[in-house]
């Protein structure tokens, strides 16, 4: 295959609108929208590998890369906020060690835009979009083209696995966002299964190319005038801690919150059959009950599991959105990132965001991304 000396790859942050928690389930679907804030990898040939990024301040780290093993030559005093990007680098480097291609050394450069100017993220899934960007551009700079469909589960399932040992849990749902692209029901491979696969693991390459029949991805078509508005709260939350609880619910020794936890996941699976019905047909009042339903279950398991994940700031978001007749909910984990509205008609969705603005929410400027990964140039500076 033919490679390239340097090009930039890009990929895109993911809204959750239905099926948070319930996901991380076999065969449990969930809403996803595909969000045009980006991570970009540059990646140019060098005779090293060295990493830059201005998202967690890295000026040029040196790795190497032996035996299956990377490993960091450079003293850095921080190394929690690289374990994304190192599990990037190592699977995909083994990937095509196994594949038989002649590894070449490279400098990457990550930048983000999503994050602020303070660096604090948006929650729009930035650790697994630096996974897939950085998983990506190796790929495509080994000459696996990014740019072929075909390819595309590939990276999925390589940056699945990177990110799930670097998070120890997860369902892949950023992940998909980030690779697929466009606004879609996405079923998980089952956080039960990767590990259990994980912990017998001889070879990525035979594990990338097995089916992983849990795992699904269909695209939804909107041809109906919907408006997805977003607000950031300015607080950001941590996914892997409210996992953590929200798992003490599903293991727990009380039988009330292990019956109310398989009834929280019939629950969102009919709601997300509800929701995608009214976007098929045109039924507003379908689209809106199921997102406050979705809402209701996520506060009782919020209860059971002892995390705030509505907070003030997103009780307001929805407060503001129900003042114009619609409904909206945290995305995501909650307990801080963001949180969105669905408005039917572009004043209210602009007088929605202008009510946020007096609660200092921020009206993020976003659209769904229909590209997912996608190589945005080969420059041969």
């Amino acid at each position: 295959m033919r490679t390239i000396d340097v090009c930039t790859v890009r990929s895109c942050g993911k809204l959750i609108l239905l099926g948070e928690y319930a996901v991380l389930e076999e065969g449990m679907p969930c809403i996803v929208a595909s969000i045009n804030k980006h991570i970009y990898c540059r990646i140019k040939e060098s005779n090293k590998i060295l990493v830059t990024s201005r998202r967690v301040n890295i000026d040029k780290l040196e790795y190497t890369y032996e035996n299956q093993t990377l490993k960091l030559v450079s003293p850095f005093h921080n190394k929690d906020v690289l374990i994304f990007l190192e599990k990037a680098l190592e699977i995909t480097l083994k990937y095509l060690e196994e594949s038989g291609y002649e590894l070449r050394k490279f400098e990457i450069n990550i930048l983000s835009d999503l994050n602020n100017d303070l660096n604090i993220k948006y929650g729009f899934g930035s650790s697994a979009s630096v996974v897939v960007s950085t998983v990506g551009a190796i790929l495509h700079f080994h000459g696996i083209s990014v740019s072929l469909h075909k390819n595309r589960e590939l990276i999925f399932k390589l940056s699945s696995i990177a990110h799930f040992l670097a998070q120890g849990s997860g369902s892949g749902v950023d992940v998909a966002a980030s690779v697929f692209g466009g606004f879609f029901v996405y079923k998980s491979f089952s956080a039960d299964w990767m590990r259990r696969r994980l912990l017998r693991l001889t070879s990525i390459k035979e594990m990338v190319e097995e089916p992983w029949k849990f795992f699904s991805y269909e695209e939804i078509r909107v041809l109906i005038d919907m408006h997805l508005c977003v607000g950031w709260t300015g607080k950001p939350s941590s996914t892997k801690d409210f996992i953590k609880k929200v798992m003490n619910v599903k293991y727990s020794t009380k039988e009330e919150d292990v019956d109310f936890y398989l009834k929280f996941l019939n629950s969102v699976k009919r709601l997300t059959e509800i929701f995608l019905h009214g976007i098929d047909n045109d039924k507003k009042d379908f689209i809106n009950k199921s997102i406050l339903a979705n809402r209701n279950l996520l506060k009782e398991l919020s209860k059971r599991a002892n995390v705030e994940m509505e907070t003030q700031e997103l009780k307001n978001l929805v407060t503001i959105a129900n003042k114009y007749g619609c409904e909206g909910k945290f995305s995501g984990a909650g307990g801080g990132d963001c949180g969105y509205a669905i408005a039917f008609d572009s004043k209210i969705a602009n007088a929605i965001k202008t009510g946020w603005k007096k609660y200092n929410i921020t009206p993020m400027d976003v659209d769904i991304d229909m590209d997912g990964i996608f190589q945005l140039h080969i420059d041969r500076n």
